[in-house]
């Protein structure tokens, strides 16, 4: 499933976007409240990605995740996702991060509507849900 906004593409990831991922997750103000902690390499990463790049065979799909680019030019901004309960509860929660030259520009804003948007659409889910550590300003 691949998702447009006004300015971004979201596109499920695969291993085409290993690099891309794994420098997003090195940078420290990045992934300072992340529970997984800083990657030290690319194989790190690629253990991390595997759950969700084979997510896409599993019928329910239980997470999506998808690699955010400017639809203009197709430049990696950053990542979005959300897990899905499958259950009778039809939870999901979301999340997103960028890379920092991309904050402060409502990229956040935009992906978290549109997944909503697809969330309550799509999904029929009836809670939608997002964590986020209280020091992270």
């Amino acid at each position: 499933m691949n998702i447009t906004t006004d300015r971004l593409m979201l596109t499920e990831i695969t291993w085409d976007d290993l690099s891309d991922i794994h420098y997003l997750h090195t940078i420290p103000e990045v992934d300072e409240f992340n529970t997984q902690g800083i990657h030290q390499n690319e194989e790190e990463t690629k253990e991390s990605m595997k759950p969700y790049v084979e997510a896409v065979n599993e019928t329910p799909q239980s997470k999506y995740t998808w690699a955010i680019k400017m639809a203009d030019t197709n430049e990696f901004v950053g990542l979005a996702g959300i897990k899905l309960s499958n259950d009778s509860f039809k939870i999901g929660e979301l999340f997103y991060k960028f890379l920092p030259v991309h904050w402060g520009k409502g990229y956040a804003t935009e992906v978290a509507k549109k997944i909503i948007e697809v969330g309550f659409n799509s999904f029929k889910l009836h809670r939608i849900q997002a964590g986020c550590a209280v020091e992270n300003i």
